[in-house]
């Protein structure tokens, strides 16, 4: 299938769509483009990049990755589907490219005219322009020969270059962000790690408190503790556990990040939890005089 059938194929569907929502003018149209796509390509893939000309304010998550769906009067009826739409306009503007006369340049004081910043150095376009939200954040990217003339379109097709720029460098931070211990080591050896860290946490839960109650103690009036060292390790053993979690932890994405961390601490927390519900023995005793006498004038 060329991709002029590909257009037409996308057209017909979204005919049939508006048939069925009872949209009588926009059938009108998408037969109209139909018949001028199968007529002359090049002509008919810019009629159909022209209904795309009113603006950008519709994003959608197809299978494949995000998408921006320019705005227009395609995407202004209640399609089933907005990736019907955003597919018909990625497939006309690949027909565009791939029909219109062949060119290596871009008529950049136009673009400047319309208020489009796109200079040419070294035989490579770059474009400067505001990418902040509520600060003035100036940007310069570098964009293909491609992207500078789908900006000569008009300026809500430079938009559409703008948006796709920002997922690009959203989709290097995530894969930078991501690529760690996870892709360092075979998936099953990654697993056991994550598996050894959360069980590890049924003896560093209660090391941790342990800790915890040593160092309160130690702040009462009255009390001697020994076995510091003990003390130590046992603080060392926590802490390393805690590293381990947040460092695997990070490298995850959400939904297995907070399950891991939901589960070691789970684990961690069961056997605390435990010793409080259940009472162990309790021992007690009548002290003599003497022997009270030397608890009360006790100085560790």
């Amino acid at each position: 299938m060329t991709i002029a059938d590909e257009v037409s194929a996308k057209l017909q569907r979204l005919a049939i769509l508006a048939e069925q929502l009872g949209h009588d003018d926009l059938i009108v149209i998408f037969t109209a483009l139909k018949s001028e796509v199968e007529a002359d390509p090049p002509l008919g893939a810019r009629r159909v990049l022209s209904q795309f000309d009113v603006g950008i304010d519709k994003v959608f998550t197809p299978a494949n990755g995000r998408h921006y769906l320019p705005a227009g009067p395609l995407r202004d009826a209640a399609f089933e589907s907005a990736a019907e739409q955003a597919q018909l306009y990625e497939a006309a503007l690949a027909l565009w490219h791939a029909t219109k006369p062949p060119s290596d340049s871009v008529d950049l004081d136009a673009l400047r005219r319309s208020g489009v910043d796109i200079v040419l150095r070294d035989g490579r376009y770059f474009t400067r322009y505001d990418d902040g939200g509520h600060a003035s954040v100036e940007r310069v990217d570098e964009i293909s020969l491609k992207q500078a003339q789908q900006a000569e379109l008009g300026p809500m097709h430079y938009d559409s270059v703008l948006r796709a720029l920002a997922q690009a460098r959203d989709d290097r931070f995530r894969t930078t962000e991501h690529a760690s211990l996870r892709n360092r080591l075979p998936a099953p050896l990654y697993w056991m790690a994550m598996l050894f860290v959360a069980l590890t946490g049924l003896f560093a839960g209660p090391a941790l408190v342990a800790v915890a109650s040593a160092v309160w103690a130690a702040f009462q009036p009255k009390t001697h503790i020994s076995g510091w060292d003990v003390v130590a390790v046992l603080g060392l053993i926590g802490g390393l556990w805690l590293i381990a979690v947040v460092a695997l932890a990070i490298r995850q994405r959400s939904f297995v990040r907070w399950l891991f961390v939901v589960v070691s601490l789970g684990l961690a927390a069961a056997p605390v939890i435990i010793s409080i519900l259940v009472p162990g023995e309790i021992s007690s005793g009548i002290l003599s005089p003497e022997a009270a006498q030397a608890w009360k004038n006790f100085r560790p």
